[in-house]
This record gives structure tokens, C-alpha cells and sequence, in this order.
């Protein structure tokens, strides 16, 4: 059963759901408050709704009320998991918090996405704020400015994909020992988790984590750059990689530069210089994305390395969706995945 509302919970449940589990979205008599998030709206309902709410039956129920509350209990006699993302003091009064789920149905897995955990049960908690607090937006933007967000709600995202890993575990653990879990995930934490190698970077090292843009903070070339024509990206992940891809754009001279030999030497020639080290890449009237001898595909692919246009805004035509089931809600296109780029 899936109480939560906006996006971490929903999140969490539409991916159970995707595996197959039969989710019962329950909202109350004025829906999900992502169904108001537009425009865009298809029909009545915000598309933002949609992102995480596909596969899913549904029923209005006012948990306040007692009617509600006695077709509540009904389904949650039967339920697995119950997932909800209301503070403490509100899970209490509408009976979705885990003592009064247990007490309902004492094999009910019960899962609480908050926004900063137990330590905090009562602060609303948002992915704007958990991606500042987490750490997050100080390593995204350019160096320099001010710390940006993702662009999208990744701490939402994160939340729910965690939780909807701990509900698999606790399934299996249920059958296998007869325990019961109370799963508890956090925006905050889940955002701290992502942190990832930038943590480590300072943890061990000291070394301060810090926005840099589209490079990357221990490994480069690994970002964007202008060419004569366009924009590409750039990830280069060993050194062999770089050789080959100055190979391909005909600066071998580089690849010999003493500076550049080794990805420690061109991190370190990046931080004292203060800009990228392959400038090369976009010197003037050098047409890097289609030269003369070599293809647009061979750049991309030949030099073992990944390229690639810089910005899409949309997913690559080339990577279509994988089969799934479900189904379109009415009035959309049948196939989004196909509609041409802006």
C-alpha cells in the first residue's frame, strides 16, 4: 500500500510496481498534491504526476474520517508493505505510522521516507533543501559561483530507489527469519550517500570537494568543449584513452607532452593553470565533431573512449526504451520515446 505522496514514496513504490508487485495507491478525496504541479497538464492531471505513478491501482479514501479509515484497515489486513512520507505527528493522527500499522497487521512491512530521519520526525523535509544540507550543491555549478541544484529531483529519486532496495531485502528477510522490518530512509541521508568519491577525496586525503562544472574532479579530460561547430563531451577514463583520443584528433605531440603523459600530471597541470589543459581541443578553425578524415561516428568511437554531442534535450534517439509493461494513460502518444527533439 502506498499512502505517500509527492515523489520519494511514489518513487519507491513504482518501482516495486515495475518488478511486479500489486500497489495500492491511496489518496485522499483531493489526490496526490503533484496532481496541481503543471503546467504541463495532460487532461485534468499535471504530467509530473505521471513520472511516478504508472502501474498502480488507485482509491480516494479521507483517512480522517471513519469510514475511511474502516475501508483503509480492510486493505491493509492484506497488505505487505505500507509506505508513507507524512511527519511523525501526521502519520500518528491518520494511524500510518508503524506502531499502529503493526498493530493493524503484524506482518505489514512498514517503510517512512522523511526528510531528515528520526533525530528530526517532525521537519517537513524537500529535495531542494535535502541536495543544500546534503553537501550536494556545493560541488555542482561552476567554479567559483553559486551552488546549483541537479536538475532533477535526484534526493527524491535517490530516497525511493533505497527504499524500494530495503523493502526487496526485507521481504526476503521476512520469509527466510519471520521479522518484521520498520525500513526508515532520509532525503538527506540519501543525498549524503551520493557524495560518493568527493567524499572520500576529503575524508581520507583532505583534499576540499568542490564545484568544477562539467570536469571531474580526479580523472581528465572529462567535460565539455567547444569545437569549430559544436559542443562535445569528452570522458576519458585512462591514460591509454587519452593517447588514443590525440590520436585521433592528430595531436599525438600532446599525448607526448610530459605535462599531459599521466591523468595525476594533468590534474595537477589543470589546478595550476586554472582552465582545462586541452584547449587544443577547440583551437579556431579546427573542425574537431566532423573533420576531413575522419568521420563524425570514428571521433565518437574510434579513440576507445566515449564522445558524444554535447547537449540533447531529450534522450538520444538512438537508445529507445527497453520492453516493459503498462500502459499509456488516456490522451497521451503512444510512444514518447519516439517524438523528435526540439
Amino acid at each position: 500500500m502506498d499512502v505517500s505522496r509527492i515523489l520519494a514514496g511514489p518513487h519507491c513504490t513504482m518501482i516495486l510496481a515495475d518488478l511486479g508487485a500489486d500497489i495500492v495507491k491511496v489518496e485522499s478525496p483531493i489526490g496526490d498534491e503533484t496532481r496541481r504541479w503543471g503546467p504541463p497538464f495532460l487532461g485534468d492531471t499535471a504530467a509530473y504526476y505521471f513520472a511516478a505513478n504508472r502501474n498502480k491501482r488507485s482509491v480516494a479514501l479521507d483517512l480522517k474520517s471513519d469510514d475511511g479509515r474502516r475501508e483503509f484497515h480492510g486493505l491493509l489486513s492484506v497488505a505487505d508493505v505500507l509506505v508513507q512520507n507524512f511527519t511523525e505527528a501526521v502519520a500518528r493522527q491518520l494511524y500510518v505510522d508503524a506502531d499502529s500499522v503493526q498493530r493493524a497487521n503484524p506482518r505489514c512491512i512498514h517503510v517512512t521516507l522523511s526528510g531528515y530521519g528520526p533525530s528530526h520526525p517532525d521537519r517537513r523535509g524537500y529535495d531542494l533543501m535535502a541536495q543544500a544540507l546534503g553537501g550536494l550543491m556545493s560541488v555542482t555549478g561552476e567554479p567559483g559561483g553559486r551552488g546549483l541544484k541537479v536538475g532533477v529531483p535526484i534526493a527524491d529519486l535517490t530516497a525511493g530507489t533505497y527504499a524500494a532496495t530495503a523493502v526487496i531485502a526485507a521481504i526476503y528477510d521476512r520469509s527466510a527469519s519471520g521479522r518484521v522490518a520498520r525500513i526508515e530512509v532520509s532525503l538527506i541521508d540519501s543525498v549524503t550517500s551520493l557524495l560518493a568519491n568527493q567524499a572520500m577525496n576529503w575524508l581520507l586525503c583532505q583534499s576540499p570537494p568542490q564545484a568544477l562544472g562539467n570536469d571531474h574532479p580526479s580523472v581528465t579530460p572529462y567535460g565539455v568543449f567547444r569545437t569549430a561547430t559544436d559542443d562535445i563531451v569528452v570522458a576519458v577514463a585512462s591514460d591509454a584513452q587519452f593517447r588514443s583520443l590525440c590520436e585521433v584528433i592528430g595531436r599525438t605531440d600532446v599525448a607526448a607532452n610530459s605535462r599531459y603523459v599521466s591523468n595525476a600530471e594533468r590534474i595537477r597541470c589543470r589546478a595550476a593553470d586554472g582552465d582545462s589543459e586541452l584547449s587544443f581541443l577547440a583551437h579556431p578553425g579546427r573542425d574537431l565533431d566532423r573533420p576531413p578524415e575522419r568521420s563524425r561516428h570514428s571521433l565518437r568511437r574510434g579513440a576507445d573512449g566515449p564522445r558524444g554531442p554535447g547537449q540533447r534535450r531529450y534522450p538520444h534517439p538512438g537508445y529507445r526504451r527497453s520492453p516493459g509493461r503498462g500502459s499509456n494513460p488516456p490522451g497521451a502518444r503512444a510512444d514518447p520515446a519516439e517524438r523528435p527533439l526540439p
